[in-house]
């Protein structure tokens, strides 16, 4: 009797915890673009310059997020599938073919280069360095299950003293993207690999699960967001502070947008952490929105996206003047591109990405249905 192979891939049921927190870190960036790919000088009412340090913050506390996420699912898989390797290659070059579209460009030597290897090219930092993480990720991963608690800790600490603590305190040092990536990666690995406290003998009882869920799993990462929440807030007050005793300048609050900030880094791993551990059901609709949230990136931080967006669709100088304008217009343009991205990448999804695959894997049907080696009697 032949025997027949499907290559169609599992489908593994994603945590809608998880997901959502994906939803919530893309709008977090796409409020922290509105702020700072506009030409506007910081507010000086109270409330509204608070807003605009949290913005700051908020989109490198978002990209943190992403790769945490990405370091504790991938934390022990030592083989990264090719169709996921294509199938983000493909996506990020459909944006760059649609935007050369809608541009109009004429075409030239360095625009199809950018066109037909978008990744090389740096159309979008973010996925340059996304890649190159996706390909590092098996070997990673590989050398990381194999460390003990206490050798993942130590390494935890000297990629945070060079990676994140040396370019804060010596802002001349260079930074590199990939590394703070690799850092978020093993964080998030860690946390998927490390050991977990053990449950409480009585959850029998509502109020003591109830308890266990609150104290044990939900308070570390709520701590860690209102600490970096105050740090965000009160580090200029700070910095003055210890100027005025010390005459030293720490000039972090310089700091704030970049993702060696370790307040965003270690509000990234509060918020990881709290919803996590927060008992949401698993749901269709959150997990079909979250499918898209790096296409609402894709969408909205090409070169020719930023400048239609930000200074002629949703420019926010007028509104620095009123905190409750400025949450008006930034709340109601995030949620406008969000919404349009995600509408935007749902159609690729249908249109292309889905019949693309399914053909594929009908391909590979077929081929094995002829190859001897797939037949057993």
């Amino acid at each position: 009797m032949k025997k027949e192979t499907l290559y169609l891939p599992k489908r593994v049921p994603r945590d809608s915890n998880i997901e959502f927190l994906r939803i919530v870190f893309m709008l977090m960036i796409v409020a922290h673009h509105c702020i700072v790919h506009s030409n506007a000088a910081p507010p000086t009412e109270r409330l509204s310059l608070a807003l605009w340090f949290l913005l700051t913050a908020a989109g490198k506390i978002g990209v943190d997020g992403f790769v945490l996420i990405t370091g504790y699912f991938l934390a022990d898989k030592t083989y990264q599938r090719p169709q996921s390797i294509a199938r983000f290659y493909l996506q990020v070059l459909f944006y760059a073919i649609a935007f050369l579209i809608l541009t109009g460009a004429s075409p030239n030597t360095a625009l199809h280069t950018k066109l037909f290897f978008p990744i090389a090219g740096h159309s979008w930092w973010f996925a340059s360095a996304y890649f190159f993480l996706m390909l590092m990720a098996p070997f990673i991963s590989r050398a990381l299950v194999t460390l003990s608690n206490r050798s993942f800790l130590g390494l935890l600490l000297v990629l945070f003293a060079f990676i994140i603590l040396l370019p804060t305190f010596q802002p001349s040092f260079e930074k590199n993207h990939i590394n703070v990536l690799v850092f978020c990666y093993c964080l998030g690995a860690y946390i998927r690999l490390s050991p977990q406290p053990s449950e409480l003998s009585d959850t029998s009882a509502r109020f003591v699960a109830v308890r266990q869920l609150f104290f044990r799993k939900l308070l570390p990462g709520l701590l860690l967001i209102i600490l970096g929440v105050i740090g965000i807030l009160y580090m200029p007050k700070f910095e003055v502070m210890v100027y005025s005793i010390t005459k030293l300048n720490l000039n972090l609050s310089s700091q704030l947008g970049q993702q060696t900030y370790p307040i965003s880094i270690a509000c990234a791993v509060g918020m990881f952490l709290f919803f996590k551990n927060l008992p949401i059901k698993p749901s269709k609709i959150i997990n079909t929105i979250a499918s898209a949230t790096f296409g609402v990136y894709l969408f909205h931080e090409q070169a020719y996206a930023k400048v239609l967006l930000w200074d002629q669709f949703f420019p926010i100088e007028a509104h620095l003047y009123s905190t409750l304008s400025m949450v008006l217009h930034i709340l109601s343009a995030t949620l406008i591109i969000y919404a349009a991205g995600t509408a935007v990448d749902l159609l690729r999804q249908y249109l292309f990405e889905k019949p693309l695959f399914k053909a594929y894997y009908c391909l590979r049907r077929r081929m094995d249905s002829h190859n001897p080696r797939s037949s057993a009697s």
